[in-house]
């Protein structure tokens, strides 16, 4: 992962075969736009980032843990083109008439937080990698968004906006950075508007590899290409709930972040670990105790209790006062928290991180693809029912869509994404999978009276890319 983000001049490079003529004609109505929205200005170049579905691994990566997502076809595409004039001024437009075009000036960005605009995000990755790149007095640039990931449905639709635009702005400045030096800026872009992930979906979005699953993991940084079994198939769909992640931070992900930082730190602190309070990940808990997953659940079970946490009991068991536990282990969005449900937290994710490497293996050496199959399928059920029992990150819909998909013939099926709303991801055999897609419209969207619900399979995409403008000029 320390090659350069390609620069593509062919959209076969980042597109299957199948899909050429709907994207040459994507890129035609983007230049279109661009073209209309500034004063018949021609993009320079364009810039692409895929969206992701995780297959196994939720809610682990901040908690130090590998993951096993893969990239998805929709993606993000902005068109780039440099000002003929000097100056620090950025305006950015959409192609979604609903996404008013708005300026900022690139030298002094203010991103604010209270306010859910969706120009935030692409502030955020601006900020961040001219922040990274040092670059103080950046160029005004012209850029035209189009995004074909749903929104708030689990399939990192904002962090691959992040991605897109901080890579179009490095370009924007002639900088050429690795995959692993992007996916580290952009996951730290997030922050600029008060999410707390632990990486996942920006390393995904640019360390993608073409028809293979990625594994990733942490500390340091890396990923590892997953061959999936043959005749899988992964069919993604939408509960058509919204899960606006910068509206509700605070009180689902971002106090989960905290859950499991405090279930560590409590984890090292009852385990008799010296320097406990740098174990503020449940992975280096687990590294400083030199224990297994079942001897670290073994902890937990002896050492935790199933009721809610206060600050208050937290401050006899830590020995700190309440007021150093909230600034030193707590966000800025999640000071007012005064309840804290650990036992529940920690345990999905020593199990879920448990599942993960399990997943991997069964890829790397089951011995036939059946046997491969079913167990990949108990490993995904398995993850739903902790995501909801556990993590209590589902929703209604979301139980209610997955038991429709194992129904008809999903050897397992799991929300994707941070949850609470947003997609799950089924495991079906390849040869199934139009009769699945049949039978799931019908008994969830239809009965629900969704228009056009959306339900797709995907085989795993490429990572980010420049598109060269003589791409889409052939």
């Amino acid at each position: 992962m320390s090659i350069p983000v390609p620069t593509v001049h062919s959209l076969g490079d980042v597109y299957s075969s199948d899909a050429l003529s709907a994207q040459k004609g994507r890129y035609d109505q983007i230049r279109t736009a661009f073209a209309s929205a500034f004063d018949g200005a021609v993009p320079d170049f364009y810039a692409r980032a895929p969206g992701r579905v995780n297959l196994i691994g939720e809610h682990v990566d901040y908690s130090g843990y590998g993951v096993l997502p893969m990239a998805i076809a929709q993606d993000i595409v902005v068109a780039v083109a440099i000002a003929k004039t000097p100056g620090t001024q950025c305006t950015i437009a959409n192609t979604n008439p609903k996404h008013a075009k708005f300026s900022f000036d690139g030298a002094n960005i203010v991103i604010d937080t209270k306010k859910h605009h969706w120009g935030n995000y692409a502030m955020a990755g601006y900020k961040g990698i001219t922040e990274a790149l040092g670059l103080t007095s950046p160029r005004s640039l012209y850029l035209m968004v189009d995004g074909v990931i749903p929104a708030g449905a689990g399939l990192s639709s904002s962090s691959a906006l992040v991605c897109c635009i901080a890579l179009a702005v490095a370009r924007g400045h002639d900088k050429v950075l690795t995959k692993l030096e992007f996916a580290e800026i952009c996951t730290k872009c997030e922050r600029y508007i008060g999410t707390e992930g632990g990486g996942m979906d920006q390393s995904i979005s640019f360390m993608a590899n073409q028809g293979a699953a990625m594994n990733i993991e942490f500390g340091p940084l890396r990923a590892f290409p997953v061959k999936l079994p043959d005749g899988a198939a992964f069919v993604v769909a939408d509960s058509s709930v919204v899960s606006e992640k910068q509206v509700t931070a605070a009180t689902n992900f971002n106090l989960r972040v905290v859950e499991c930082r405090l279930s560590a730190l409590l984890l090292a602190k009852l385990g008799g670990v010296q320097n406990w309070q740098e174990a503020r990940t449940i992975l280096r808990a687990q590294n400083a105790l030199n224990a297994s997953f079942d001897a670290m659940l073994a902890l937990v079970s002896k050492h935790f209790h199933p009721h809610d946490y206060s600050l208050t009991e937290l401050s006899g068991l830590f020995g700190l006062p309440e007021s150093e536990i909230v600034s030193s282990f707590m966000s800025a969005s999640t000071v007012e928290a005064r309840s804290f449900r650990l036992f529940q937290r920690v345990s999905h994710v020593l199990q879920e991180a448990s599942r993960t490497a399990q997943f991997k293996t069964v890829c790397d050496t089951a011995p036939d693809a059946t046997t491969a199959l079913a167990k990949l399928g108990q490993l995904m059920n398995d993850s739903h029912t902790s995501c909801r029992d556990l993590y209590e990150c589902s929703c209604e819909e979301l139980d209610d869509l997955t038991s429709i998909c194992r129904q008809q013939g999903a050897l397992g099926s799991r929300l994707t994404g941070a949850g609470w709303g947003g997609c799950c991801v089924s495991l079906v055999p390849s040869d199934k999978v139009d009769a699945f897609v049949a039978n799931v419209k019908r008994l969830y969207f239809e009965r629900k009276g969704i228009a056009n619900g959306l339900i797709f399979a995907s085989p795993p995409g490429c990572g980010a890319a420049i598109v060269a403008s003589d791409a889409v000029s052939k």
